[in-house]
């Protein structure tokens, strides 16, 4: 399947691409696959045009942000074009808009989506993202039209094996430095192994620390916070 973000492996590597944000927006939802498997911000957006896609998410409202960092979260879910409904919207700059946009006809050969975007859409759509005051990442395969227009911000790039058993070069383009905090520390790492391994690195340090006397762990805790700070 073009674009599915629930492979093993992409969704992880695009949630550990995002930085703190009390406010998120997923574009082109879907299923939204990556709103299900981050950590919920305290106010979200799907944004999807698909009437029968938009339904079955707010059949599913409860199951879509299952882990919650504070208080009860919002959920809007919003059946209309993202090409219209983003510049009437002013988020703020700790907000995240996340973009699956259909990849480009020039990237995909022959595949088709049920609501599909032209070239001129396409560009459309950047130009409405570039003008965005809050943190965006978009998602697509390479190509000139995204490579140009994007050419000041960040990018990644991760090999992926497709639904079709395929090899895929997805790349994530960033308006944001590289994040030094994520909002979600879930997924930290590289792969299933290295995650297992910092896993245990962090149980082994929490073991330590809760077995310091008190003022020990207090003096410590201290310490950290004053390092940071000053970094």
């Amino acid at each position: 399947m073009m674009g599915g973000k629930g492979l093993a492996g992409l969704y992880q590597w695009i949630i550990n691409q995002m930085p703190p944000h009390t406010i998120y927006v997923e574009l082109f939802a879907g299923n939204a696959a990556i709103m299900r498997r981050k950590a919920t911000a305290p106010v979200n957006f799907a944004v999807e045009i698909d009437a029968v896609a938009a339904a079955q998410l707010t059949l599913q409202r409860s199951m879509i942000l299952p882990r919650s960092t504070e208080s009860p979260p919002d959920l809007s879910i919003i059946q209309e074009s993202a090409l219209d409904w983003l510049p009437r919207i002013c988020l703020p700059p700790k907000a995240l808009i996340y973009a699956d946009p259909p990849y480009p006809h020039s990237t995909r050969g022959q595949h088709r989506y049920p609501f599909d975007m032209s070239d001129q859409q396409h560009a459309e759509l950047l130009r409405i993202l570039v003008s965005q005051k809050c943190q965006v990442m978009i998602s697509t395969y390479p190509n000139n039209l995204y490579a140009q227009t994007l050419k000041l911000w960040r990018s990644a790039t991760r090999r992926v094996i497709t639904r079709g058993h395929t090899t895929a070069l997805e790349t994530l383009y960033m308006n944001y430095p590289e994040p030094t905090t994520l909002h979600d520390y879930h997924y930290l790492g590289r792969d299933r192994r290295d995650r297992e391994r910092i896993l245990r690195r962090q149980k082994r340090w929490l073991r330590r620390l809760f077995a310091m006397p008190p003022l020990e762990r207090a003096a410590l805790q201290h310490a950290l916070r004053t390092a940071v700070d000053r970094h």
